[in-house]
């Protein structure tokens, strides 16, 4: 520490002290950086592994979402974590001081900081780590209106061999219901911790509390999310009540979230591709051609989505009547309002000299592609197999009907699978 001049105490937590400092050699312009101080003496031996264990999830981590680790040292038997200064405070002090003013954050911030946070789970849920206790406290906000993730003190590490873990830790408003039943979890638990903060964003309160823990724990498990006010879009209330489902196989992950139209137009402007039209695009081959227009494989070569695989559907508008126009902008409406794992997604709209460009989401296999290949070989699909693919698109179905759409041409064709996930389309 004889590097670094002590400001202030930042707080006090399970493990030791935060404080503010800045070097010494620096000049006046140094920059801040807080010190988590831990004392690993007066922790158990169980409780030194985990502060040691954040050392090397922090060693790990390089992301403009998530709080940067600069530097680790030992001073006899106290542990010093050198980590950025987050300039805007925690999510949760900006809460209470809304709460204060009842004043619910726009829907608007509160889906940004959403994908804020999504971008950083999408991150370390790659690298294979768990967060495993997001909550408004762990969240930091930027003055520039950057929101970062901190606070890996109780993140674990996941092995080759295991897929899952099942140790109950966390906040327990925020846990999911997998966890607080001490069921094995995985990383679907942290997306309904960070479906709990979004929840709190917009109501400014979490969507379960009771006095005591086991009453909390029967709710987080049984009960229905609460509504949230009607001023919240529909796109958004999809978002809360997906990140919020009970069982984990049915929500849906980081990617996936980062696809619903609503949530990607909060991070695009972070994301800006430098190239526009269809120069952002390395064309890869045909898929063929329909009523509107020509689809055909194709790749980012820019921006957030750099190498993501995906369909665009190009519509020459100019060869078309007033009414055809009118139904290839009718399913671009229809797209932009569609956000359900088990539909392809929408990803972008665009016009390049003259042709209507529409974007989505690349799902490899056709169904009618593998029935012809099970029918050739003889090899039937099992019952189990059958019920999951119907299964899945009745969960499609249902979510379009209750929007009040109907698809009208549901068959093999437009029935995709991607990483064993079906995807109507």
């Amino acid at each position: 520490m004889d590097q670094y001049v002590e400001m202030k105490t930042l707080g006090r937590g399970a493990f030791g002290v935060a404080t503010l400092v800045k070097k010494k050699t620096s000049g006046r312009r140094a920059p801040l950086r807080v010190v988590k101080q831990i004392e690993l003496q007066r922790l158990s031996s169980e409780t030194q592994q985990d502060a040691q264990m954040e050392v090397g999830v922090l060693r790990q981590l390089t992301h403009p979402h998530i709080v940067n680790y600069y530097d680790v040292f030992f001073e006899g038997t106290t542990l010093r974590i050198v980590m950025e200064f987050v300039d805007g405070g925690d999510l949760s002090s900006a809460v209470k001081q809304r709460k204060e003013e009842s004043d619910s954050f726009p829907e608007s911030v509160a889906l940004t900081i959403f994908a804020h946070m999504l971008l950083a789970l999408q991150y370390i849920h790659g690298k294979r780590i768990l967060h495993r206790d997001i909550k408004c406290q762990n969240i930091f906000l930027m003055k520039d209106s950057t929101a970062k993730l901190g606070d890996f003190g109780i993140s674990k590490v996941l092995e080759h061999t295991a897929a899952v873990v099942g140790t109950l830790i966390g906040t327990p408003f925020y846990l999911a219901p997998e966890v607080v039943e001490n069921s094995p979890y995985n990383k679907k638990a942290d997306v309904w911790s960070l479906g709990v903060v979004l929840y709190e964003l917009l109501a400014l309160e979490v969507p379960f509390h009771c006095s005591n823990l086991p009453a909390l724990v029967m709710k987080i498990v049984t009960a229905d999310v609460p509504a949230l006010p009607e001023k919240y879009s529909e796109e958004v209330r999809d978002v809360v009540v997906q990140t919020l489902e009970k069982r984990p196989e049915k929500r849906p992950s980081a990617d996936q979230l980062l696809l619903f139209p609503v949530v990607h137009q909060c991070v695009a402007p972070t994301l800006e591709l430098t190239m526009t039209g269809m120069d952002q695009f390395e064309e890869i081959c045909a898929l063929g051609s329909g009523t509107y227009g020509v689809a055909f494989k194709a790749r980012y070569k820019t921006g957030g989505r750099f190498g993501l695989e995906c369909v665009v559907k190009r519509v020459n508008c100019s060869s078309l009547g007033e009414a055809e126009v009118t139904a290839a902008l009718a399913e671009v409406a229809v797209l932009r309002r569609l956000s359900h794992p088990n539909i392809v997604a929408y990803l972008d709209t665009f016009t390049d000299e003259g042709m209507l460009h529409i974007v989505l989401e690349y799902a490899e296999g056709a169904l009618d592609r593998e029935v012809q290949r099970r029918k050739r070989e003889v090899t039937p699909f099992s019952t189990i197999e059958a019920v999951t693919v119907f299964t899945q698109c009745l969960l499609a179905l249902q979510y379009i009907h209750e929007k009040h759409i109907l698809h009208r041409s549901v068959k093999s064709q437009n029935i995709f699978m991607k990483d064993g996930v079906v995807k109507l389309a």
